[in-house]
């Protein structure tokens, strides 16, 4: 499970590759992350985490 300094610094990244590239799709992998940048107001797309038995989707 991402620790809560590891999904800030997500939300970091994200900003950073929304300046770099305003129509940039953020894909947000497990709902942790999914969760977090919802609550930055980030725009995204979710899909399961690999781990919850869909690695074969990846």
């Amino acid at each position: 499970m991402p620790t809560l300094a590891e999904l800030e610094d997500g939300v970091l990244f994200a900003r950073q590759l929304m300046q770099l590239n305003p129509d940039a799709q953020i894909v947000a992998t497990g709902r942790k992350s999914a969760d977090t940048l919802s609550t930055h107001l980030i725009k995204h797309h979710h899909v399961p985490h690999p781990a919850y038995g869909r690695a074969v989707q990846f």
